[in-house]
């Protein structure tokens, strides 16, 4: 039987396979790559999508929020692999959200919120990071990038 979450983990994993597949194409040499001074590198904004994304799952569940883990991924081989590994978990714990626990209100930035809204915040996070990252990925001469694909 579906849970209220399978629909909220769809959402997220149409968004997070064209990130994935982004990160796929970006080359090793545009790690370092920022747009401007100041801004992030492209390894650094892969790395502040997936655990800010982690982050939020984990905040919607009750549990408290992994800090990120400065060592983890210094390389975007590494960040590929950890981006796959943080989607598969972030989208099972999706799926198995109820209708309760959706409702369930979590504390986020001073303010109280239900947990599908956090969800919906999480996914709009990524959304934002992504159209960076397409940015990215062209001033790193990647000329193919994936679009973004309806729920099949």
């Amino acid at each position: 039987m579906p849970t209220e979450g399978e629909p909220l983990a769809g959402a997220f994993l149409a968004h997070r396979r064209v990130t994935e597949e982004v990160v796929a194409r970006l080359p090793a040499s545009a790690a370092d790559l920022r747009p401007w001074p100041g801004a992030m590198s492209a390894l650094e904004l892969v790395r502040h999508m997936l655990f800010a994304h982690h982050r939020f799952v984990e905040l919607a569940c009750g549990r408290p929020a992994p800090n990120p883990d400065p060592e983890a991924a210094p390389t975007l081989q590494e960040a590929r692999e950890l981006l796959r590994t943080t989607t598969e978990y972030d989208a099972q714990v999706i799926r198995q959200l109820s209708a309760e626990q959706l409702q369930t209100t979590v504390r986020f930035r001073e303010r109280t919120i239900p947990a599908r809204q956090l969800l919906d915040l999480a996914r709009e996070h990524e959304i934002h990071h992504k159209g960076q990252l397409f940015v990215y990925a062209r001033m790193a001469g990647v000329s193919e990038l994936p679009h973004w694909r309806m729920l099949q």
